[in-house]
């Protein structure tokens, strides 16, 4: 019973902390950085597509390959 007491006790503790998170904002603050980094991945592999596009005739693969 004690254990658990105290786990019932931390967890309260915690609810407290996000609480007062959200009042302060950083929670948004988390969440805007997410968006932030997957928009910046997303345009990294839009460019590298753009900077290396694919072969398209035989003659052209053999000479990519040779190029790399």
């Amino acid at each position: 019973m004690k254990v658990k007491l105290g786990l019932d006790r931390f967890h309260k503790k915690g609810e407290k902390r996000a609480e007062s998170r959200k009042q302060k904002g950083q929670t948004g603050l988390r969440l805007r950085k997410q968006i932030s980094s997957s928009q910046a991945f997303q345009a990294h592999s839009t460019a590298f597509s753009t900077e290396h596009p694919p072969p398209r005739k035989e003659k052209d693969i053999t000479n990519y390959y040779k190029a790399n």
